[in-house]
């Protein structure tokens, strides 16, 4: 074998390696039929016409396997952007409770309601047993049709109990 035809083998070979599955079989056919060529400088020819071909094959499916790929990533990130926006909701619930017992709170120690001997209890009662049980009443309402808002809800009435827990123990 000349060193002419050794060359074009091994050019189309490298390439046959390198194209994607579904090519191959054609690019080993290149090369069957390249030992039918008598005339070095035509099969060299055969096989840079053939290297173009499957190259620009490879580069169409590769371009392909690509757009498909981020084809199946945007409904990923609009299924990701929809469950953050769930559970930001739920943690918005949630606060919204807690400052609506806060004003509760607020109001009934100045309208003297709450004697200053219950003031403790006061806020134990408007700043951790009804927000928290109300978080826990929405989680359970909530839970089979919306689990997203309701792991929002529960993240934040959790801690909304850690930080209550820390400010009356200490």
């Amino acid at each position: 074998m000349s060193p002419i035809r050794d060359v074009a083998r091994r050019v189309l070979h490298f390439v046959v390696r390198l194209a994607p599955p579904r090519t191959r079989s054609w690019g080993e056919a290149m090369i069957g039929e390249m030992d039918h060529i008598d005339d070095e400088w035509d099969a060299l020819l055969w096989a840079l016409g053939g290297t173009m071909a499957l190259c620009r094959c490879s580069l169409i499916e590769h371009l392909r396997n690509l757009r498909n790929l981020l084809a199946a990533e945007v409904p990923a990130q609009k299924e990701a952007k929809h469950l953050i926006k769930s559970i930001l909701s739920g943690v918005g619930v949630a606060g919204v409770v807690l400052i609506i017992s806060m004003l509760t709170l607020s109001t009934l120690q100045r309208t003297y309601w709450v004697e200053p001997s219950q003031a403790r209890f006061a806020q134990l009662l408007f700043a951790v047993v009804v927000p928290d049980g109300l978080c826990l009443l929405a989680a359970l309402a909530l839970w089979l049709p919306q689990r997203r808002l309701t792991s929002g809800i529960l993240a934040a009435g959790a801690a909304l109990g850690a930080h209550s827990i820390i400010f009356f123990v200490a």
